[in-house]
C-alpha cells in the first residue's frame, strides 16, 4: 500500500498522472467506503473484547494500531483527492444513464441499482471527450458491474466507447505496473517486507481460526 501511494503522489507531482474524481465519488462513494473500513475494525474489537491476549499481545493495543493505520490511510487518500479536481455529470449523461438502465446495458446488466457506477463511468467519459483525451486508465474493484462476464480482466463490451482507448485494471498495482516506465514503478519488495509477509501468512493450522488469531 505504502509503495502504491508514494508512486501515485510522485506521478502527480511530476505531471505524469492525473487522477479523475467524479463528484459522486467524492461526495457519496468515498465517505461510505471509509466508514465501512472503520466499522470493520470496531466489529473486530467487539468480537474479541472478551479475549485478554492473542499471542501475548493485548487485543486492545492491536486493534488501536489497526484503527490508527486506517485513519492514516484515509488521510493520505483524502490529501490526494483534495489536490485533484472533481466534476459532476451533465443532463446528457443523466439521459445516457436512463437509457442504459432501460436496455439493461452494463453496468446495469446484472444489478438494476448501479446508477452510481454508471454516473462514475459516463461522467468520466464525458470529461475526457470534452478535452479531446483519447485514452485513459480505468481502475475498479467492481468486476461484477464493469467486467466482461466471461473474463474479469476485460472491460464489458457495453462500456467500450468509440474514439477512446480504455485500459482496464482491477487493482492499482496492476495499473501502475503498466506505467512502470513512465513513473519508475517497481514491484520488488525489500527483505523486511518479505519477512513481514511470511510472518503473517496463515498456515494449515491457523486458516480456520478467527481472523485476528490468524494474523497474530
Amino acid at each position: 500500500y505504502r509503495q502504491i501511494v508514494e508512486h501515485i503522489v510522485n506521478g502527480i507531482e511530476q505531471g505524469k498522472l492525473n487522477i479523475l474524481i467524479p463528484e459522486i465519488i467524492r461526495e457519496h462513494e468515498w465517505p461510505k467506503v471509509k466508514e465501512i473500513h472503520k466499522q470493520k475494525v470496531k466489529e473486530a474489537h467487539t468480537k474479541t473484547k472478551k479475549t485478554s491476549f492473542i499471542a501475548n499481545l493485548p487485543v486492545g493495543s492491536i486493534l488501536k494500531e489497526a484503527y490508527q493505520g486506517i485513519e492514516e490511510r484515509i488521510t493520505e487518500i483524502e490529501e490526494i483527492m483534495e489536490n485533484q479536481g472533481s466534476f459532476a455529470h451533465s443532463d446528457q449523461v443523466a439521459a445516457q444513464i436512463l437509457q442504459r438502465q432501460r436496455k439493461k446495458m452494463a453496468p446495469y446488466h446484472i444489478n438494476e441499482h448501479s446508477t452510481n457506477d454508471a454516473e462514475i463511468y459516463l461522467s468520466t467519459i464525458e470529461w475526457l471527450k470534452a478535452r479531446g483525451i483519447a485514452n485513459f486508465i480505468f481502475v475498479t474493484f467492481n468486476k461484477r458491474d464493469f467486467s466482461e462476464p466471461t473474463c474479469a480482466t476485460k472491460l464489458h463490451p457495453d462500456l467500450e466507447i468509440e474514439g477512446i482507448t480504455i485500459d482496464y485494471y482491477l487493482s492499482l498495482s496492476s495499473a501502475l505496473e503498466s506505467l512502470k516506465d513512465e513513473i519508475n514503478y517497481s514491484t520488488e519488495k525489500n527483505d523486511k517486507e518479505i519477512d513481514s509477509i511470511k510472518q503473517f501468512r496463515p498456515n494449515k493450522n491457523t486458516k480456520n481460526l478467527p481472523l485476528l488469531d490468524q494474523v497474530y
